[in-house]
Parts: C-alpha cells; sequence; structure tokens
C-alpha cells in the first residue's frame, strides 16, 4: 500500500545525511545501525569514566604520600628546634662555668696579693727583730 501525502505534489523530506526513506526495513536497519552506535558509544564513555576513577584514585595517593613527607618535614623541624634549645642552654652552661673560672682567678689573684703582704709584714718584723736583737747586744755590751 502506497502513502500519499497530504500535500499534493510533496517530494521526500531530505536531510544533511540523505533523503529519509518511507522504507520500514530501511528505517529499522538505521535504527538498529544508531542504537548500535550509542551501545559503542557508552561502552566509551564507560571507559572513560574508568580511567578517570583510577585518575582520582592516583591522585589521593599521592596527595596522601604528601600528607606523609609534610608530617616528616614538621617532625624533623621540631627536632631541630629541640636541638636549637639544647644548644642555647649548653652555651649559657659554658658562659656560666666562664664566669665561674674568672671569679676564682680573681679570688687567687687576691689570696697572692694577701700573702705577698704577709710576706712583707713577715720582712718588717724579722727586720725589727734584728733591730731588736742589736739594741740587745749594745745593751748587753754596756752592762759589762
Amino acid at each position: 500500500m502506497e502513502k500519499k501525502s497530504l500535500i499534493p505534489n510533496a517530494k521526500p523530506k531530505s536531510a544533511a545525511w540523505g533523503s529519509i526513506s518511507p522504507d520500514a526495513g530501511t528505517l529499522s536497519a538505521d535504527a538498529g545501525s544508531l542504537a548500535a552506535d550509542a551501545g559503542s558509544m557508552a561502552a566509551d564513555a564507560g571507559s572513560l569514566a574508568a580511567d578517570a576513577g583510577s585518575m582520582a584514585a592516583d591522585a589521593g595517593s599521592l596527595a596522601a604520600d604528601a600528607g606523609s613527607l609534610a608530617a616528616d618535614a614538621g617532625s624533623l623541624a621540631a627536632d631541630a628546634g629541640s636541638l636549637a634549645a639544647d644548644a642555647g642552654s649548653m652555651a649559657a652552661d659554658a658562659g656560666s662555668l666562664a664566669a665561674d673560672a674568672g671569679s676564682m682567678a680573681a679570688d687567687a689573684g687576691s689570696l697572692a696579693a694577701d700573702a705577698g703582704s704577709m710576706a712583707a709584714d713577715a720582712g718588717s718584723m724579722a727586720a725589727d727583730a734584728g733591730s731588736m736583737a742589736a739594741d740587745a747586744g749594745s745593751v748587753a755590751a754596756d752592762v759589762d
């Protein structure tokens, strides 16, 4: 049975890919071909989605590695700070010891000065004793 157009002398419509066939078999084949193409495109989209998921997992792994490295760097910085504090404490201790040594040296100098003064006093006493002995000798000579 032939279809008749409602518009007299109408020509079959055409599209960019060619004219539309009124044949149901051809239309069915075209629909099947389009459905196959759509299935292929869906498979490609699924493959791309899987690739994107894999890339996201890789990015997550890299982010975890970066976080671990940052934690290690923070730990090393804390250790360095602790070592710097220890070094400062040791430097302060060394300064205190140097001050103590200076004080001891000053005390030793003071003791040496005191010893020198005592030696001078002893020398003066010896001179006085010598003078007294001379006086005693003179008195003894006068008595005779």
